[in-house]
């Protein structure tokens, strides 16, 4: 399998098949397999002041990747660019109504789909950003278009992806529109 980035993004879902659940993503180690494909041999993975983990190569440029989980699936997105990624189970949670209120109440709230739309974009778009969650409640959204445009200035954009009872969000740079590449895999 080709690990290049240069023609487009990559965006790995794996489903745990049990319910081991990790202090940190970053502890198991198929994860660090996964991500070691993508960068030097020298590689280390820091964090940053936000707490986002990074890698780091004090001699080689390191792809951005970006981590989430959601029940029994965790996402990573790979890419020569700043990236995002939020995956979340869609259902029916009680502190829905208090977060949207308090984080989003701007945001069109017609069900709930546009809920989780407006949360994955915005955890998508801090993890892009280097953003920390306390400036949830500041992160405009512009939802007109078909790519909804976030941030300061809009210059990032969220691309959404259904994946049976998940949504995934992928945030960019508005600049990089190059394709996105999804993979498969499951850790046992």
């Amino acid at each position: 399998m080709d690990y290049s980035l240069e023609l487009c993004d990559h965006i790995w879902l794996l489903d745990y098949k049990r319910s081991a659940i990790f202090k940190s993503s970053l502890d198991n180690s198929a994860v660090l397999d996964l991500i070691a494909r993508y960068m030097p041999d020298d590689f280390v993975i820091k964090r940053s002041e936000e707490g986002k983990p990074f890698a780091y190569s004090a001699q080689h440029f390191c792809p951005y990747f970006s981590l989430s989980h959601s029940s029994k699936i965790l996402i990573i997105a790979f890419s020569l660019n700043p990236i995002g990624v939020d995956i979340e189970l869609i259902k029916k949670r009680s502190f829905i109504k208090r977060i949207t209120q308090r984080y989003f109440s701007t945001d069109p709230q017609e069900n709930l789909i546009d809920f989780y739309r407006s949360w994955t974009a915005r955890e998508a778009y801090i993890k892009a950003a280097n953003l920390s969650l306390r400036q949830l409640s500041k992160i405009t959204i512009n939802t007109k278009e078909k790519l909804w445009r976030i941030g300061t200035n809009y210059n990032f954009y969220i691309k959404f992806k259904y994946y049976n009872k998940y949504l995934i969000a992928l945030c960019r740079e508005y600049r990089h529109k190059k394709g996105v590449s999804y993979f498969n895999a499951r850790l046992l």
